[in-house]
């Protein structure tokens, strides 16, 4: 199969409705959709990490130092796959082309366009312009297409205002525990109409080339994005693991199968393995090049998932999130970040959840060497 791969930055979970995304929306109805999706970060870099590799961004430095690029886009690139890559942030921050794109010929880094809002139109026309050449080329295809204005609050001043009461100016300085959060939230859902609009555009010329047949399509977000839901003063991402911040759709177009919803917990870990296995026939175990499972196994289900931020890790179980921090003790809490006194340490769990950070290490190898005197 072709495979179009459409991410939007700071996508969080529940922004997957008829009134704020509608194109996404309808075509959610048309494919599968995993209701309790979860990305294994609350930031960008991490999170598209284990999108790619299905592994904790713990390991990032060891694949950019081997230069070991995802190895479902390496089996791409040995079966003749010609790729589009557009995204509408650089793609050297973070140095996407270290790791995810570093054995990409002819990356392009960068996009037209001054505002996040611009360079997602950009990339819009550029991917369109792929699809559209797309049925004269040999050999099927990887097309990603990767949105910013979400995570920007970015949107044309003539497209702003559609949810009311609306945040014209984001000053940050002014958010607290007694900041409204409203007009924030629908400067953020603003964003969101506005990318779901561009999202369409692509939905439609895939349609009118047809070339759903034979492609899959898979959209979700890097991460998620809390506005003090938990009333602990926390806004944006890369401040707590709640669900808030992690939590994002995930639908994925697959040609054969019925429209369905799946209310199992999945993590953005299960996609490589998926596409490996079930996409790329590869045979392999998945647990040799994963952490995660096949998105349509739900046995057997996680005990706890491990998830990173660019400087502290948490392991988070049913209604308990564990933070490390360097320099600092653990944190026990709730779901919502209330802390829970006298928490015994989860060992079993932690030695389990580090195992998986530590498990794709190579081991040092030793040898006897022959001395002479």
């Amino acid at each position: 199969m072709n495979i179009v791969f459409i991410l939007i930055d700071t996508w969080r979970a529940d922004m997957n409705n008829n009134t704020v995304a509608p194109n996404i929306y309808q075509f959610s109805q048309t494919a599968q959709y995993f209701a309790s999706e979860f990305s294994a970060a609350n930031s960008t870099q991490p999170g598209v990490f284990s999108l790619f590799y299905g592994l904790p961004g713990s390991y990032w430095n060891a694949m950019a130092e081997n230069d070991q690029d995802p190895l479902w886009l390496h089996v791409l690139q040995q079966e003749g796959y010609r790729f589009g890559i557009y995204a509408s942030a650089d793609l050297n921050s973070p140095p996407f082309q270290t790791t995810v794109f570093n054995h990409i010929p002819n990356l392009q880094l960068y996009s037209a366009g001054d505002a996040p809002w611009q360079r997602d139109i950009t990339i819009t026309h550029e991917s369109l312009n792929f699809l559209k050449q797309a049925p004269q080329q040999p050999g099927p295809f990887f097309l990603f297409t990767f949105y910013d204005a979400v995570h920007a609050y970015s949107i044309p001043e003539e497209k702003q205002q559609r949810f009311m009461p609306y945040w014209h100016m984001v000053f940050h300085t002014d958010l607290s525990n007694r900041f409204d959060p409203l007009p924030y939230l629908n400067r953020y859902k603003d964003a969101v109409y506005f990318d779901d609009g561009l999202v369409g555009q692509i939905l439609a010329q895939l349609k009118k080339e047809n070339l759903l047949s034979n492609t899959m399509v898979i959209i979700t977000g890097d991460h998620g994005e809390e506005f003090n839901e938990t009333k602990k003063d926390m806004w944006g991402h890369t401040s707590d693991f709640t669900r808030f911040q992690t939590q994002t759709p995930l639908i994925i177009y697959w040609p054969g199968k019925l429209p369905h919803v799946y209310h199992y917990q999945t993590v953005h870990y299960d996609l490589a393995p998926t596409i490996m296995h079930d996409v790329l026939g590869v045979k392999n175990p998945l647990s040799d090049y994963s952490i995660g499972q096949s998105l349509f196994d739900p046995i057997p289900q996680r005990n706890f998932n491990v998830l990173l931020s660019y400087h502290y890790t948490g392991v988070t179980t049913e209604n308990r999130i564990t933070v490390f921090r360097p320099g600092a003790a653990y944190t026990v809490t709730d779901g919502m970040l209330n802390p829970i006194p006298g928490a015994p340490y989860d060992w079993p769990t932690m030695l389990a959840a580090n195992e998986l950070m530590n498990k794709f290490y190579a081991k040092p190898v030793t040898a006897e060497v022959e001395t002479h005197n």
